[in-house]
């Protein structure tokens, strides 16, 4: 026999809040073996308006040949004749924590190369991107890199950092001693 008494549904326990997501500390390893730097990241520099070093100089030979430190998706290839000479940008797939501690991309500017690798697309971790050379502003054969924390706004790479050394940070921390011709 139907009765118009309202039945209550059971109480069910709250949904477990859902776990923040882990957000991957940055890993890189090195680009070229062999494997030495010849300048560092940070000092005074005073050229072309920038007044701290803004990469990493490493020497390692004629055609020295330099792979991917992570995933990546090719941003650029450019000459810039007085500077960089011959330059190739590459981004990470992933994201990785940022000083603030937020997501975010990291661009790498490679410069004074002989010749590009690869000039599109995207490539693995250890993947062959460029050969060494001596062109622009050098004052011998070497690479400079140039590390940026970047996220995607509004369809355009935006720096995260704001700093006097072209916004880039000092990659050397980052590396952990392997080499990336391992992983190819």
């Amino acid at each position: 026999m139907p009765t118009d008494t309202p039945v209550e549904a059971p109480k069910l326990p709250p949904e477990p809040a859902s776990p923040e997501p882990v957000i991957p500390e940055l890993v890189l390893v090195y680009e070229a073996q062999p494997w030495r730097v010849t300048q560092a990241w940070g000092v005074p520099y005073n050229l072309f308006g920038i007044k701290r070093h803004h990469g990493i100089d490493i020497a390692h030979g004629w055609n020295g040949r330099l792979r991917a430190p992570f995933d990546f998706h090719v941003y650029r290839t450019l000459w810039q004749p007085n500077g960089g000479g011959r330059v190739l940008t590459i981004v990470s797939t992933h994201e990785y924590r940022a000083p603030d501690g937020k997501p975010a991309h990291v661009m790498i500017d490679y410069m004074h190369l002989m010749a590009y690798r690869k000039t599109e697309g995207s490539g693995k971790k250890g993947e062959l991107i460029a050969t060494a050379g001596n062109t622009g502003y050098t004052t011998g054969p070497h690479t400079h890199i140039k590390d940026r924390w970047v996220r995607e706004v509004e369809g355009d790479w935006v720096d995260v950092e704001r700093n006097d050394a072209a916004n880039s940070f000092d990659p050397v921390p980052y590396y952990d001693g392997t080499f990336a011709v391992d992983y190819a």
